[in-house]
């Protein structure tokens, strides 16, 4: 991990000895890379738990998790490594929608279900226009398209946003990845960060 800023919070006193001892361990680690991560590490007096906070000063990216005490230095590796990869799919999907919106026609990303709201934030901080399909018929040339509601559809060119996390978001998951691959008319893009689904290898 290159870039992570690793911040704890000093002089507050721990009842829990276990926690003490993990908020020293990860004393110890803590480095700063500059790459602007920041991992922030926050304990309640008493608790068992530590909030791990995680912001991309690049992306405008923030996100949390809660995760045992006893855990926490495994953690940050993990957080650090997903907001790592949130900013490169971030960075990927925005130019690839850049791209999808110089070409002539319509263009759709498809990605699963709860996804759809993580990425129409990340193209809003990129500053790309799009809609997001929903029940209702959508709008403009860029459209964002959850899974289970792309069967039917063509775009001229698709952009399928970690087809994984489609596989394995229901038993369905493989057939609803087969429908969003084959929504390209003429140009069929496939942005992942985790591996690929066995079939797809």
């Amino acid at each position: 991990m290159n870039d992570i800023s690793l911040r704890t919070l000093n002089n507050v006193t721990y009842r829990d000895r276990r926690c003490a001892r993990t908020l020293n361990g990860l004393k110890a680690r803590a480095q700063t890379y500059g790459d602007g991560i920041a991992v922030t590490l926050l304990w309640e007096p008493g608790s068992d738990s530590v909030l791990v906070a995680v912001a991309d000063e690049r992306t405008s990216d923030r996100f949390q998790i809660r995760v045992n005490a006893a855990d926490a230095l495994d953690a940050v590796g993990r957080v650090a490594l997903s907001a790592s990869m949130r900013r490169m799919r971030s960075s990927h999907l925005s130019a690839a929608c850049a791209d999808a919106l110089d070409r002539p026609g319509s263009a759709a990303i498809i990605a699963a279900d709860d996804q759809v709201a993580e990425i129409s934030a990340m193209l809003g901080r990129s500053g790309l226009p799009h809609s997001v399909l929903d029940a209702d018929a959508a709008t403009g040339q860029l459209t964002l398209v959850p899974v289970t509601l792309a069967k039917g559809l063509e775009f001229d060119q698709v952009i399928v946003v970690e087809p994984a996390r489609i596989a394995a978001a229901e038993s369905r998951g493989l057939h609803r990845l087969y429908v969003a691959l084959t929504r390209a008319v003429s140009r069929l893009t496939v942005l992942h960060a985790e591996p690929l689904p066995a079939p797809l290898r």
